[in-house]
């Protein structure tokens, strides 16, 4: 019952958090309702939710299809493979688009929030379990201009998902973790920076993929093989 309660307090409209204007040049897919049926594609773009690369013949694995109900849903699914997938489902609000997902993992309870804005993405990730009596924020995130940036806190009182919870995440913070992404070729190059907050201990490192220019969303659900980084130029 908790669960279902605290899903009943999403917000129903995005905060306008950012006043970038931009506009995608990929695979249009809302301007025609394909509800009857999914498209597959390649990539996605991470702020527009439109198919990059679409897949005319056979799927081939990892792939992204997309059911666009009107301009106001999206259906994602994040194939693995035939029988593996992620589905999210994407719901156009004010000014975003707004995702939840709910996991169980062993005893705990997780429900992760996303907010897709123009150029900017907010994330917000929940936790209950038997010693807590309401799911608590432990984890913001957002992604902007090629950087993701986490702040990894437990709060102490209950706080209603919404974009602007991320402040919150952000001032409560005991663990920040930067990620650069720079892309080069078929290789993408994160540069890390790991603060905590309260020892004042920082750490970096630098992490290179094979992703093959594929998107931030693609990256982030399929993942990629490490490679080393003397083959990124």
């Amino acid at each position: 019952m908790k669960h279902i309660l605290f899903l009943a307090l999403v917000i129903t409209s995005c905060i306008r958090t950012s006043d970038h204007d931009g506009n995608s040049t990929n695979t249009q897919i809302g301007a025609q309702d394909t509800s009857h049926y999914e498209i597959l594609f390649n990539d996605i773009d991470p702020f527009s939710l439109n198919g990059i690369g679409k897949i005319d013949g056979n799927a081939v694995y990892p792939c992204i299809g997309i059911t666009a109900l009107g301009d106001t849903q999206r259906n994602v699914n994040y194939y693995r493979g035939k029988d593996d997938k992620l589905a999210v489902s994407y719901k156009k609000l004010d000014s975003c688009w707004m995702s939840v997902r709910e996991k169980d993992i062993d005893t705990n309870y997780y429900v992760y929030y996303e907010y897709i804005f123009q150029k900017k993405i907010v994330g917000l990730t929940y936790e209950s379990n038997d010693h807590y009596q309401f799911p608590i924020l432990v984890v913001g995130w957002s992604y902007e201009d090629n950087a993701e940036t986490s702040y990894d806190l437990r709060m102490k009182k209950p706080v209603q998902p919404s974009p602007l919870a991320f402040a919150e995440a952000q001032a409560a913070a005991k663990y920040v973790t930067r990620k650069n992404f720079q892309t080069k070729g078929d290789i993408m190059e994160v540069k890390e920076i790991s603060v905590n907050t309260e020892k004042k201990l920082t750490e970096r490192k630098m992490t290179c993929y094979t992703t093959k220019g594929r998107s931030y969303l693609y990256f982030n659900y399929f993942g990629a093989d490490t490679v080393s980084c003397s083959k990124r130029d």
